[in-house]
């Protein structure tokens, strides 16, 4: 079990113990985000709408479980996400 956020992240025991690889659109979006880029600017490199950015980030938060962006960026790079 690995302690990142406000909770723990456990692997789903009926999955296989390889990490889940993130989709390259994904990948992208948190490169963006580690260069400080805001959601607007974000969402114009991605040609995405930035109601798509935020919907994107969230889901990284709730999968996460953290609260903001510092958050987010040190517990990807503690699980070795990218």
């Amino acid at each position: 079990m690995i302690e990142c956020g406000s909770g723990s992240l456990r692997q789903n025991q009926h999955r296989s113990p390889a990490k889940k690889v993130p989709l390259p659109y994904v990948k992208r979006l948190w490169r963006l985000m580690e260069t400080g880029l805001s959601n607007k600017e974000i969402a114009l490199k991605l040609h995405v709408s930035l109601a798509t950015v935020k919907t994107h980030i969230n889901n990284i938060y709730s999968k996460l479980q953290v609260r903001g962006r510092l958050q987010a960026l040190e517990c990807a790079r503690t699980l070795d996400l990218f």
